[in-house]
């Protein structure tokens, strides 16, 4: 037998006990170490990026947890941000990671607290969403802070409905009424009660504002 066909057949035989590692595994690993090396670096900039290219890796990441769930603890708000964000994209498969993100909902990053928020719904998306964190997020003075808050809301869809009021509010926020609309389409038909005021948006000067009214409207009213 030769050698390569020897090794094959050990591997075969020995997986089931050890587990044989493909070339493809192995490669897919190794670029998971590294992303994670990355993460862990003590340049802060260096560390968002490695917690971005993981939370782009979706699920894929779900290796990284342990590691991410440590970025939650670092001093830097945009690590903790980012860290967060990406064990939302990694979903249930992060679900060591909910007492850490729980911490986050206290954060005093405005932005952090969202994103703990988003993650915690995507990693748990039949628990109830901690709405009064991004109701509070929607009155922040920062108009990012708002649309990000409102953007989380869209994606929590019809569990989100108590935060109607609020959506309504920000329709007359000309920096973040558009976000506001989308997230109104988000919930659906339980936002019923915005009807009014988004047919008024639709009659805006601002096409664009006019048209994620007329998009909402539309997922409403389905």
């Amino acid at each position: 037998m030769m050698p390569m066909a020897f090794a094959l057949a050990a591997c075969l035989l020995l997986s089931a006990a050890v587990g044989c590692e493909s070339a493809e595994d192995a490669s897919a690993r190794r670029r998971l170490e590294r992303l994670i090396a990355k993460l862990e670096s003590d340049d802060p900039e260096v560390s968002v990026q490695g917690a971005i290219d993981l939370g782009n890796k979706g699920p894929g990441a779900e290796g990284a947890v342990d590691a991410l769930v440590e970025a939650l603890s670092r001093s830097e708000e945009p690590v903790r941000r980012q860290a967060a964000y990406a064990l939302g994209k990694i979903g249930p498969g992060a679900e060591d990671a909910v007492e850490a993100l729980e911490k986050l909902l206290t954060d005093e990053g405005p932005l952090t607290r969202v994103y703990a928020v988003q993650s915690l719904a995507m990693i748990q998306p039949k628990a109830s969403p901690h709405m009064d964190v991004l109701v509070a997020a929607m009155g922040h003075s920062d108009a990012t802070v708002r649309k990000e808050a409102a953007g989380v809301v869209e994606e929590i869809g019809p569990r989100a409905a108590e935060a109607l009021p609020t959506l309504i509010a920000l329709l007359s926020d000309l920096k973040v009424r558009r976000h506001a609309a989308w997230a109104l389409g988000g919930i659906g038909p339980k936002a019923r009660d915005a009807i009014g005021a988004l047919e008024r948006m639709t009659r805006s000067g601002d096409q664009e504002a006019a048209l994620a009214a007329r998009i909402a409207l539309e997922k409403i009213r389905q």
